[in-house]
């Protein structure tokens, strides 16, 4: 998605090189053109892929967004974490057919601080679209460090998905990664006040330390373009990391409550669990713990 311009066309153009057939999903200038901040354009958009690809597909890259500047609110929300999550999910059995690849732009701001964590807990705990734009709206759109806020929070929740999902996707065959580009030279990034440029080269790029410049699009399209060549030692490599990350690798067997919540999340997500159980009621670690002492 999003690769008539800036990282996904960059994406696109490196990916074409290498032979690969690339179905664009845009507003405008798309081989499949739906707005993706609507329900009615994100069931268009599948209801095509299905058509175009029966037999399944290599990979999917859900990059389009807009940034916290854009002056609509409810836009950054749909668009940003619902529209993405729509096609992942609505592309997932084209996935699993090839055993593919899906890779979700997050952002690096998420590291920042200015996401506001009630509405990210609202976004992958509750999820009700209609109710969650009713209280954004309820926002000032004037603000640009509302706008900010509300896109940290969209990249923060999309970066929490993709680590929830990431274990029993892979279980599937169907690899999941989220990439946090940092601050690129793109259409978006073109339209920020000169605050806001300054703010961003407070914080450099390693790679373009001093320079006070932004990265070009090339620099993440290569990062991203790779992770679609089949190769079994690194979907092994992105298993083990994935447990490793996500705190599922234990290093003993006392099974914490933060463990077992994450597993329900997990289950949940994948459509496996039908209703949460109390962690009182199901784990007993008594045993465990004594085996840690007498160790």
């Amino acid at each position: 998605t999003g690769a008539s311009s800036g990282i996904g066309a960059k994406t696109k153009e490196l990916l074409e090189a290498d032979g690969n057939r690339v179905i664009n999903i845009d507003l405008k200038g798309g081989d499949i053109c739906v707005n993706l901040a609507s329900e009615a354009g994100r069931q268009k958009a599948i209801d095509e892929l299905h058509r175009l690809c029966p037999d399944g597909l290599d990979g999917m890259i859900c990059n389009a967004g807009v940034s916290g500047a854009c002056g609509n609110l409810s836009l950054i929300v749909s668009l940003n974490y619902f529209g993405t999550l729509a096609i992942a999910k609505g592309a997932y059995d084209l996935l699993e057919k090839k055993h593919g690849s899906c890779v979700v732009t997050a952002s690096n701001t998420i590291s920042q601080g200015a996401g506001r964590m009630d509405l990210v807990d609202l976004l992958n705990n509750i999820g009700d679209e209609k109710r969650i734009l009713e209280l954004v709206n309820e926002l000032d759109s004037s603000s640009l460090s509302v706008g900010n806020s509300l896109y940290v929070s969209t990249k923060y929740a999309l970066a929490r998905w993709v680590r929830r999902v990431s274990a029993s996707w892979a279980a599937n065959g169907v690899r999941i990664n989220a990439i946090a580009p940092g601050n690129v030279n793109t259409a978006m990034t073109a339209t920020m006040s000169t605050t806001a440029k300054m703010a961003l080269n407070a914080l450099p790029i390693p790679t373009k330390f001093g320079l006070e410049t932004l990265m070009d699009p090339e620099e993440i399209a290569e990062v991203i373009a790779p992770q679609f060549k089949e190769t079994d030692l690194e979907t092994i490599t992105a298993i083990v990391k994935r447990y490793y990350d996500q705190d599922t690798w234990k290093e003993n067997l006392i099974f914490e409550k933060d463990s077992f919540e994450l597993l329900q999340d997990i289950l949940e997500d994948a459509g496996e669990l039908g209703e949460r159980a109390e962690y009182e009621e199901l784990v007993q670690t008594e045993y465990a713990k004594n085996a840690v002492k007498e160790k």
